[in-house]
């Protein structure tokens, strides 16, 4: 049965570059709704229909020309037509990111999340020649929404529990390899980390490996703790423990363990806190992360982020505003980080303060002077995100009408 919503009931944006894909996506709904009106302004052609309980609107890019402008261009008219969006999704055939030590095939699911020098969406073929004839990217977007990233370590633990009659046997054989050597062993506990609820006493197993003495083993093991429900106070404590490791890599996959449990008792959050001046770059930005994830936070906390304003990696310094705004009810402290994130060298930075406030509403005057100044952006990007967020503050002063309306002769077409 088809069914009728207006504009306001869709949530979910849904982006396909190819008739293929917008296809798949269609087949892929639980139900299809008839389409409501929408502005005439508004080129775009969409489907509409309900999956898992959600309303989703599928925009198809235009036949023969895609690329990134061509999806910025599409995206930004969603946004104006559909007012209550919460997230946008870009779902399709492609490759991930190819490198030889991925083995992506056919069938497989790749998604997006933060990693190392990264922060989870990646402009592939923005970058720089190098000597050795290697390739630089430089071209780094926005992470995917909080929720997400919440929520994959659950998907990734439930996706192999589809049959339970027989999960007994495999974890006891899983666990029989503890005994070999430590790739061995390695193997066994990522194998037990895809799975959920473990049983207590391979939990336990699990969680004596903090203690091993190679550092991939512990590292193995504080992954596979992350992926179970609530932890008992004891694993708390042993994880904790891993955060002075002398191994990096050690000590980020413990604060990322760390922060898919909800309400940290103080000594944990202090714990966290203080990895905010660790000498890696990526252990801080995940320490930011994961302090995200607890709210409201404590004087100390918001100042100790605050102070990440300055960092000299930009990832760390996105992360920071990004976790600054999303305090509820907003922390003086965010027109601070408000004038370092717009007046910001890095591109994304800038982007990252625009889209954050553009979450609030009304701002203060100084934040509007602030983001009216981004009009005149050197980077398109910007001057478009700019206006967009200029268009969730009402009534604009007439000052600031006037600088919006300067931008309708724009150099490039779609921030006209």
């Amino acid at each position: 049965m088809m069914v009728s919503l207006t504009l306001d009931d869709y949530t979910i944006a849904w982006i396909c570059a190819l008739p293929l894909e917008a296809a798949a996506a269609r087949a892929m709904l639980d139900k299809t709704h008839t389409q409501p009106r929408w502005s005439t302004t508004d080129p775009n052609a969409y489907e509409f229909g309900e999956l898992g309980g959600h309303y989703i609107v599928i925009a198809h890019l235009p036949d023969g020309v895609y690329g990134k402008v061509s999806a910025a261009a599409v995206v930004s008219r969603m946004r104006s037509t559909f007012r209550r969006l919460e997230f946008g999704v870009m779902v399709g055939i492609g490759g991930g990111v190819p490198e030889g030590k991925n083995d992506i095939r056919l069938g497989d699911v790749v998604v997006s999340k933060p990693g190392q020098n990264h922060s989870g969406v990646i402009q592939y073929d923005y970058g720089k020649a190098v000597q050795g004839g290697k390739f630089e990217q430089i071209g780094v977007l926005n992470k995917p929404p909080q929720i997400f990233l919440r929520h994959m370590s659950q998907f990734k633990a439930r996706q192999m529990t589809a049959h339970r009659w027989h999960m007994s046997t495999k974890l006891m054989g899983i666990t029989a390899n503890f005994m070999d050597d430590s790739d061995s062993v390695v193997a066994a506990i990522q194998a037990l980390g895809r799975q959920s609820p473990l049983p207590p006493e391979i939990l336990e197993a699990v969680t004596c490996r903090l203690h091993d003495s190679e550092r991939d083993v512990r590292w193995a093991a504080i992954q596979a703790l992350g992926s179970q429900p609530p932890w008992p106070p004891e694993f708390l404590q042993a994880v904790t423990c891993r955060l002075d490791n002398d191994v990096w890599h050690v000590r980020r996959a413990a604060i990322e363990a760390l922060g898919t449990q909800s309400l940290w008792p103080p000594e944990i959050l202090e714990a966290v806190t203080c990895r905010l001046d660790d000498r890696d770059s990526s252990v801080r930005r995940v320490a930011i992360n994961a302090l995200g994830t607890q709210s409201p936070w404590p004087p100390e906390v918001l100042q100790a982020v605050t102070c990440r304003l300055d960092d000299d990696d930009w990832l760390v310094r996105v992360a920071a505003i990004d976790a600054i705004g999303r305090q509820s009810p907003w922390p003086p402290q965010i027109l601070q980080a408000a004038k370092c994130g717009l007046g910001d060298g890095a591109r994304d930075m800038r982007l990252v303060a625009i889209n954050t406030l553009g979450r609030q509403s009304p701002w203060l005057p100084e934040i509007l002077q602030a983001v009216t100044c981004r009009l005149d952006d050197d980077d398109w990007y910007v001057r478009m995100a700019a206006i967009d967020a200029l268009g969730t503050q009402s009534p604009l002063p007439p000052e600031i009408l006037q600088a919006v309306t300067c931008r309708l002769d724009d150099d490039v077409w779609h921030v006209r």
